[in-house]
């Protein structure tokens, strides 16, 4: 049984209702009209069935509790219905096909069986209506991520009750998108709040489904709560690991972010290729790295495209990617004195008898700490390159930049470990240079995953 007061993350499902009333009443491009009679929570008559809106029931409708969800009173002129989703699939499936070996036929057969098996309520389709008027571009990424996601389903044998499954986590996982402020969305540089605010969409998906009359199974929750974690526990909202991720969450978080990259501009196959950078599992120094994407979806993926194995084309202009990697190598460059810092620190600690119950953890650091500094400057060497001379060699820069997308995750990784790594003496502080020394890590640890958010996934978020 529901609690209707639950809260997850501060968000409650009498606040997601109240934000539906504002969308509802303030869309213009929504036409409904109200069916039955619509009572406040004590019972009060506030508005009566057929009656038209005006700024006074708006009002009403705004103000007062009401006796049950808005959508019981509802009904929307263009609804979205089970049928009409087929139609919008297949609408999208040109675009989405580009580049791929998937048969049409096959796309319309498979969506008209899924279909049939789907059993949402009326309550759920209101809300995909909703969203469908309020966020038309995030109701077609949807329809995307729907398509290509039941295309991996079937390419992994899934039953056609999977399928259904599959097909309503790839429908439903950004609905809570229409919750959130639109002008964070438009922003070119988002802010820490920007971002915690975006971060917050799966949270309000999950309470919206769990709360509606559909009987949507802890599969397709969990998947759609768990859509942007990560296998290496780089995601959000809650930063879990590959154990509590299911196939669904997987598939979507592969396809979602593919969608994504491939609607801001890119060809499928640099969208693939920046992926596949985040979902080969590598090793340094002969340490296994985890990846972001599951490398199996990945393959799938890869084998429903033509040319799949194809490098990355760039169509910037020499003097701007000239510009971009002396940015990035600056960064690089700030991310390596840091380090060396926190190698000096640590070797200190480790030579200081007081603090010999932190021996394993700051050997360990110490560890990471000269991965970190092999992968910058003895595997990679970026940070003395003449980049005056990447100007006369396309190629060289090129293949420069490359580097940079297949080191960002690795460097990444081995930072994360040293955080975790030193997060275990947090409590220390009566000691004021291990306090420093935490505090430089931290900092080190921001620049590194602003550097990989620049170099992988900055044009992912959405």
């Amino acid at each position: 049984m529901k609690d209707s007061g639950q809260m997850i993350h501060g968000v409650t499902p009498e606040v997601l209702e109240q934000r539906y009333k504002q969308l509802v009443v303030a869309a213009d491009k929504l036409k409904f009209t109200i069916t039955e009679d619509i009572k406040n929570i004590n019972g009060a008559l506030l508005v009566k069935s057929g009656k038209s809106i005006d700024q006074a029931t708006c009002e009403k409708l705004l103000n007062h509790k009401l006796k049950g969800p808005l959508d019981d009173y509802l009904t929307f002129t263009h609804q979205v219905t089970e049928a009409s989703l087929v139609e919008d699939v297949i609408s999208v499936a040109s675009d989405v096909m580009t580049g791929t070996a998937i048969d049409f036929s096959n796309i319309v057969k498979t969506v008209s069986d899924i279909v049939k098996g789907l059993q949402f309520d009326k309550t759920i389709l209101n809300k995909l209506t909703v969203y469908k008027y309020d966020s038309a571009d995030n109701f077609d990424h949807s329809l995307s991520v729907a398509l290509l996601g039941t295309e991996i389903g079937k390419a992994l044998n899934f039953s056609l009750h999977q399928l259904t499954e599959l097909f309503g986590v790839c429908l439903f996982h950004d609905i809570g998108e229409m919750h959130i402020e639109k002008s964070i969305y438009g922003k070119d540089d988002l802010n820490a709040n920007d971002f915690r605010i975006i971060t917050t969409h799966p949270v309000l998906s999950y309470v919206l489904m769990r709360e509606s009359k559909t009987a949507f199974s802890g599969q397709v929750l969990s998947a759609v709560l768990n859509h942007h974690e990560r296998l290496d526990e780089s995601g959000y909202p809650r930063c879990l690991g590959e154990k509590h991720i299911n196939r669904y969450a997987r598939i979507v978080a592969l396809v979602d972010t593919y969608d994504a990259l491939r609607r801001k501009g890119r060809n499928f196959v640099d969208a693939l290729w920046a992926i596949s950078i985040q979902g080969h599992c590598r090793s340094i120094s002969g340490e296994t790295i985890t990846p972001a994407f599951d490398p199996e979806l990945i393959e799938v993926l890869q084998g429903l495209m033509i040319n799949a194995t194809a490098e990355p084309s760039c169509d910037i202009p020499i003097m701007e990617q000239k510009d971009q990697l002396q940015a990035l190598l600056f960064q690089l460059n700030s991310i390596n004195s840091d380090v060396v810092l926190l190698w000096e620190g640590v070797v200190g600690y480790l030579d200081n008898d007081a603090f010999s119950r932190w021996s394993k953890q700051l050997q360990q650091a110490q560890s990471y700490l000269h991965k970190v500094k092999n992968l910058i400057l003895a595997s990679s060497g970026f940070i003395g390159v003449n980049l005056d001379s990447l100007l006369s060699d396309e190629n060289v820069l090129m293949d420069t930049r490359k580097d940079l997308y297949r080191m960002a995750p690795e460097l990444k990784n081995q930072l994360a470990r040293i955080k975790s790594m030193l997060s275990v003496m947090d409590g220390y502080t009566q000691d004021s240079q291990l306090a420093n020394l935490i505090s430089l890590n931290r900092a080190a640890y921001k620049k590194c995953s602003d550097f990989y958010r620049t170099m992988v996934v900055s044009s992912t978020v959405h």
